[in-house]
């Protein structure tokens, strides 16, 4: 929108479309509020940042559940921590564009 003027739309031409990640989380956290994701990056360099998981951070405000992370075609992995320290790691598929995170599964450690 603008301020006293038509609204106009702009088309992101050269944006490169990140992964959605979204998870499923225990009883009681559904949406794991929480939460640390953060990608693995391939061949051992390291990891990419690191998204909280909030439930809202303002008067009448709520945050998305579902993150999306860039850079997903330099990563081999999303490892989540949830609260109270299980971490798991799930593999990323090739050409995934969404990818969901159990909590308990057998990925977990």
């Amino acid at each position: 929108a603008q301020n006293g003027a038509e609204t106009r739309l702009f088309r992101n031409v050269r944006g490169v479309p990140g992964l959605r990640v979204r998870l499923a989380g225990p009883p009681g956290n559904p949406h794991g509020i929480g939460a640390r994701v953060n990608l693995v990056l391939a061949g051992g360099a390291g990891d990419g940042p690191v998204r909280e998981i909030a439930a809202g951070s303002g008067y009448w405000s709520v945050d998305g559940a579902v993150q999306v992370l860039g850079g997903a075609a330099l990563a081999e992995a999303v490892r989540v921590r949830w609260p109270g320290g299980r971490e798991t790691s799930v593999p990323i598929p090739e050409g995934a564009i969404e990818v969901t995170v159990r909590y308990g599964s057998e990925q977990s450690r």
